[in-house]
């Protein structure tokens, strides 16, 4: 008997943050999701260097446990 492995398709809204001319933030996270919840993965976008576009995550993973409105201080790898 074939085994099978359902997929669930999980909607995400998706938050920009321009926050300057070379940092732009995103963060997905479960629809009505707060942005003070901890429950986002959030991505900062870098391109201060010339020529390189640098794409990190909170925490060094794409895990939904950051605070979106934290999302400047974070640390990210």
């Amino acid at each position: 008997m074939p085994i099978s492995n359902p997929t669930v398709d999980i909607k995400k809204i998706t938050r920009i943050d321009e926050a300057s001319a070379t940092i732009t933030y995103i963060g997905k996270a479960a629809p009505s999701t707060e942005t003070s919840e901890a429950k986002w993965s959030i991505q900062r976008i870098d391109t201060s260097v010339a020529g390189q576009t640098i794409i990190l995550f909170a925490d060094g993973n794409s895990n939904e446990d950051n605070i979106y409105d934290n999302r400047a201080s974070l640390t990210y790898s």
